[in-house]
């Protein structure tokens, strides 16, 4: 899932099996006509099955599911249902399909509602484990960056002081070459008022002010 090792995944594939192995890097590649195995990345999935699919194998969904984003694990489970789904396409007998998952976490929840296809369950348990934290979709998240070099004096502070009491403001965080606050609220529009005069100010001293509400990734 994060192409890392897809060659190396070939070459093994390659030396035990006769058939041909493909890697497709890059999107709208060709897939060879079967029987073949194909090592796909995560940008070269394709919109649909090239042919009737024997088996589906996601090799190490733990670093999908680690990734540093918000999303991380319902972005792991949605991939891996499009191409778990795969199997069913051009097969009349149920014992053909196969759906293999290598993971050091087999309760996970996003791996345990792969095996029940099962999306409301990862949900259920998805939401308890951002509520504590304040995260979509128990509570907004806004995040706001500016360059490191023209960011306004206390840019953490006048976020502060600008949005209601009860946000959490979190930050500084500077990552290439911007400064960046994540802003957790209740009340989205509330905050985003709140932050007009900010934006404002910002746009009349012609600074790279973003606002990215409700963002996938933190930072």
């Amino acid at each position: 899932p994060l192409a890392a090792g897809a060659q190396r995944i070939a070459a093994e594939l390659g030396r035990n099996t006769s058939v041909e192995v493909v890697v497709l890097e890059g999107y709208g590649q060709p897939a060879p006509p079967p029987p073949a195995v194909l090592v796909t990345t995560r940008g070269s999935v394709l919109d649909a099955p090239p042919g009737p699919v024997g088996a589906v194998v996601l090799p190490d969904m733990d670093g999908a599911l680690r990734r540093p984003t918000l999303d991380a694990a319902e972005d792991a489970l949605r991939l891996a249902c499009a191409v778990a789904g795969w199997t069913v396409h051009g097969r009349t007998h149920r014992d053909h399909r196969r759906v293999v998952v290598q993971t050091r976490e087999p309760t996970h929840h996003a791996v345990a509602a792969l095996a029940a296809w099962d999306p409301e369950a990862f949900w259920a348990a998805e939401v308890e484990v951002r509520a504590p934290l304040r995260f979509p979709p128990v509570a907004h998240a806004i995040r706001i960056t500016a360059p490191v070099a023209s960011a306004p004096d206390g840019l953490g502070q006048l976020l502060r002081d600008a949005v209601p009491d009860a946000d959490d403001v979190l930050g500084p965080l500077a990552d290439a070459g911007r400064v960046g606050f994540l802003v957790k609220c209740a009340d989205r529009d509330a905050t985003l008022a709140a932050l007009a005069p900010v934006r404002r100010d910002a746009a009349r001293r012609g600074d790279d002010l973003r606002v990215d509400v409700d963002p996938v990734d933190a930072w």
